[in-house]
């Protein structure tokens, strides 16, 4: 039966799952104007648990947190941005296809550290496409370092790494030493990591001792790097002379690695 009500419609006398599934097939555009019809259709929007993004090629998820479960469909999408988001993990990686399909990864220190939120294992269920990885504000940690590492392992066409920034470098010593300690102990781990790696950008340099032994584990366990660009923060360190001595005498895997100094 019609509902007498003019502000309802049969559309909207429907049961809650038939509404999601047309959400589901809407295009998102269409999608979140519906949103705005009614109230009832803007609740239905906040509580979607999968967002159809058919011409979509760049997305940018910030701030997730509080989710429990998004699908995403973009057949079209190949760069992913993750920054500030605590609800990401490596089992996302698994079950979810977007993150398989996607060539370009940038994510900050903290989404990085959350991956690993869910227990990392060396390997994950699938294998990614990543041809690059872009890690901004790189709070030195082993987690961090470790979940880099898997990302980095299960990326087997993966050729650029970036790292915009190493932040709060030396500040911490027994993180630095954890590190040291850690980084000599798993070379097979980061060999695996860094095989097909050619070109690796270290940004906002500022050289401290952890940027320096970081620089030296990529160049020695990176046979196939062909470029090493490091870009000063400020435009002249106090140390410039002595620390690109000290980078130039650095053991490199790959006879044809070349060092950037800028």
């Amino acid at each position: 039966m019609v509902s007498s009500d003019p502000s309802k419609s049969i559309i909207c006398d429907l049961p809650t799952e038939i509404l999601h599934r047309i959400l589901e097939l809407v295009p998102i555009k269409y999608a979140a104007r519906i949103s705005t019809l009614s109230k009832q259709w803007g609740q239905l929007w906040s509580k979607e648990t999968t967002l159809i993004l058919s011409m979509l090629e760049t997305l940018e998820l910030k701030f997730c947190d509080d989710v429990d479960y998004v699908h995403i469909v973009s057949p079209k999408l190949v760069n992913l941005s993750m920054l500030s988001s605590y609800a990401i993990t490596f089992q996302c990686f698994n079950v979810n296809p977007i993150f398989r399909k996607i060539t370009h990864l940038c994510l900050d220190g903290s989404s990085l550290k959350n991956l690993g939120f869910v227990c990392v294992s060396d390997w994950l269920d699938v294998s990614l496409n990543l041809q690059s990885l872009k890690i901004c504000d790189l709070k030195i940690s082993v987690k961090r370092i470790i979940c880099a590492l898997c990302l980095l392992r299960n990326s087997p066409s993966l050729i650029e790494l970036d790292i915009d920034e190493v932040v709060k470098a030396d500040k911490t010593v027994y993180h630095t030493t954890e590190l040291f300690d850690y980084l000599s102990k798993a070379e097979k781990e980061v060999s695996e990591a860094l095989k097909m790696v050619r070109t690796v950008r270290i940004g906002k340099f500022k050289g401290t001792s952890t940027e320096m032994y970081l620089i030296q584990v990529i160049l020695a366990h990176s046979p196939k790097l062909e470029r090493m660009i490091i870009q000063q923060k400020i435009q002249k360190l106090e140390r410039c002379d002595e620390i690109l001595k000290e980078l130039i005498s650095y053991h490199r895997a790959s006879l044809n690695a070349k060092i950037k100094y800028t």
